[in-house]
This record gives C-alpha cells, sequence and structure tokens, in this order.
C-alpha cells in the first residue's frame, strides 16, 4: 500500500504519490506546509509548466491527466487540437489566454466556416487544458468563453418504404441483411460489426447488445478491437420472428464467439466495407441527400418516437439512449394533430376534462 499527499494552500497546489508509509506521508505534509507558510517552498514541475506554451501544456495533459480517457476521445481530442487550436493558440501562455483572446479564436474558427456545435467540441480540449494550468496556478482563475449556440444536430432522416429502397439497391445478400438488422434495431454501426454469433438468443427472442467494434485500433486484431458501448449500455433487444428465422444461416453450427459476419475473404466484415456496401445502395435508390450508416439508427429512432405509438421512456430503452436527446434530435411536433385536438368543437368540454380521449376526437376531426 502507497499513500499520496494532495491539499492546496495559498495558491500553491501541492501533489506528492508513492510514500512508503503513513509517518513519510504525515511528515511531507506538515514540512511542506510550513515551507510555503515561510515562502521557502518551491515546486520544481510548477516552475517548469510556468514556462511552457499551450502546445507543451497540452502534451502534458495528453501524458499525465488524459491518458486514462477512451482512444477516440484522445484521437478525436488531437485532432482537434491540431486543426483549431495549435494555429492560433498554441505558441500562447496559458497566463495571455484571457476572454478577449477566446473571443477573437471564436470568430476565427466560425470565419473558417465551423458551427458552434463544432467549436463547442473542441472547447472542450482547450477547456481540459486550461483547468490543468489553473490547478497548477498558472493561471489566477479560468477565462470566460463567449457564447456557443450550440443547436442539437439531426441526421437526415428517410421513411420506411425510402429504407427499403436503399436496402433493395445492395446486391450481397449479407450487407443487406445487416443494414436490416441495423435499421430494426437501431444499432451503431460499431455496435452491427460487433455482433457475436452467441449474442443470439433464438429461445428468448432477443440479440445481446454489449461490445462494439472500435475502428481507431486499426492495427489489432478484430477481438481485441471489441470495447464496450457508447454508453456503456448492456441491454438484451427484442427482435421479430422474421429476423430470427433470417438469422438462423449466419448462427447454425458456428462457434459462439465467432464475428456474426463474415466476408467471402473468410475474414470479419470491416466497417469500411459495411459502408461501402450502404453508399452503393443509396446511390441506386436514387434517393436525395446524404446517407450514412447512422441514419438507419436515426431513422428508426424517429418512427418509433413518432409513429409507433410506443412512449419516450420505452423508445429511450430500446435506442439506449436518453429520453432528452431522443425528444431533441428524433422528434417534431405535430402541427396537424395539436390543431385537430385543440380545434374541435367537443376538445374545451371533452378533452380538458379528460371524459373523451384526445385520439377519438382526431379521428372525428
Amino acid at each position: 500500500m502507497y499513500f499520496r499527499v494532495t491539499y492546496q494552500l495559498q495558491g500553491h497546489q501541492v501533489r506528492k504519490m508513492d510514500f512508503a508509509s503513513f509517518e513519510e506521508a504525515e511528515f511531507f505534509y506538515f514540512e511542506s506546509r510550513r515551507m510555503i507558510r515561510d515562502g521557502t517552498w518551491i515546486c520544481a514541475s510548477a516552475n517548469l509548466m510556468s514556462k511552457m506554451n499551450m502546445n507543451s501544456l497540452y502534451e502534458r495533459y495528453c501524458s499525465k491527466v488524459g491518458r486514462n480517457r477512451s482512444a477516440a476521445t484522445i484521437q478525436n481530442g488531437g485532432l482537434a487540437w491540431r486543426n483549431h487550436i495549435r494555429p492560433l493558440l498554441g505558441n500562447k501562455k496559458a497566463s495571455d489566454i484571457g476572454k478577449q483572446t477566446l473571443a477573437v479564436w471564436v470568430d476565427a474558427l466560425r470565419e473558417k466556416g465551423l458551427t458552434d456545435n463544432t467549436i463547442k467540441t473542441v472547447k472542450a480540449e482547450l477547456s481540459n487544458v486550461l483547468k490543468m494550468a489553473f490547478d497548477y496556478d498558472l493561471i489566477k482563475s479560468l477565462p470566460t468563453f463567449p457564447r456557443l449556440n450550440a443547436a442539437p444536430s439531426k441526421k437526415k432522416i428517410f421513411s420506411p418504404s425510402e429504407i427499403q429502397r436503399i436496402l433493395a439497391g445492395m446486391k450481397n445478400p449479407q450487407y443487406r441483411l445487416m443494414a436490416y438488422v441495423q435499421y430494426q434495431l437501431a444499432l451503431r454501426a460499431g455496435e452491427l460489426i460487433g455482433l457475436r454469433v452467441g449474442c443470439i438468443d433464438f429461445e428468448s427472442r432477443t440479440i445481446l447488445i454489449d461490445k462494439q467494434h472500435d475502428r481507431t485500433k486499426s492495427k489489432l486484431n478484430w477481438f481485441k478491437r471489441l470495447g464496450p458501448t457508447k454508453n456503456r449500455i448492456v441491454r438484451a433487444l427484442p427482435v421479430s420472428t422474421e429476423l430470427l428465422e433470417l438469422l438462423k444461416p449466419y448462427v447454425e453450427g458456428r462457434d459462439k464467439r465467432a464475428p456474426l459476419w463474415i466476408s467471402n475473404y473468410l475474414q470479419p466484415v470491416s466497417d469500411s466495407a459495411y459502408k461501402v456496401a450502404l453508399t452503393r445502395g443509396f446511390e441506386s435508390s436514387e434517393l436525395e441527400g446524404k446517407f450514412t450508416s447512422h441514419c438507419l439508427r436515426a431513422s428508426m429512432l424517429d418512427f418509433l418516437v413518432n409513429n409507433s405509438g410506443l412512449n419516450i421512456q420505452a423508445v429511450a430503452w430500446l435506442g439506449r439512449h436518453s429520453a432528452k436527446v431522443l425528444v431533441s434530435r428524433y422528434s417534431a411536433p405535430d402541427i396537424e394533430k395539436i390543431f385537430a385536438v385543440v380545434g374541435h368543437k367537443m376538445a374545451p368540454t371533452a378533452v380538458l376534462n379528460c371524459n373523451i380521449p384526445a385520439s377519438s376526437l382526431i379521428e372525428v376531426a
């Protein structure tokens, strides 16, 4: 067992670990507090960091503080720093960054064509480094960022008939079935690619969603690239009898640990190959707009929210999402139904007094 000391006194952030005994840690604690009060305390790492610019501080953050983040978060954060933070703020010291500097930086990103949604994600990486600088007393307070009007982004939504046209345009039957599974279960692409034979339970008529395939770990084999789902939720989702019959040939006689989808080269289907097949199917459908694999998930969630009759909590359970996100991204007010209910002559006396359900008024109207 090892002991560590961490505290803050008179603007000094003291952190030291790996003491072999409690007595050693206690001695360091009282001695360091005495030195701080006497003005003789010198923190070598803090003095060194005070001379660093933002690029050097970011390297220290990645190696010391942010190294336990997920691989995808580290990769996306590094891209954001290289493309949008380093060119404008990288050579500045943390003490040089204030409210005005951040306002100029945000304006420059907007001129480059970045939306406030994108700037908000870039801001998170910059905030991490500034918070570390504040913890080490390199800056007296955290600077204020300008207000960002970030709106929830919505994927292109396709109707069930349009999804059928896209699936019909996919020539390979396995890729077509993969798209059908992703649509019916509202899966993320990584969750679809990460399915194993043992995830399918014919007795309970469920498919277990517990892993996803991480495309950022390209140098590892298929099994080592399996990780927890995006929000770390494990759920057995119900599936139709029709879908189970379609999946039987992919399951019978196979090892339960094996990947569910196998290519013609007897290798697990890759994320890129699946997305290419989807793109060709969309091109064959001659539909307009931009189509990605996530549109299948978004289209199903939109259908469940607005047309299935399930309440929002049930859809959130199926989609492994929060109800707040479902409302903001996958639903819109049905103006016609609102007018049908509120404008009906029976509405004031019937609906408001809970005598007649609103659905019956819609049918009469």
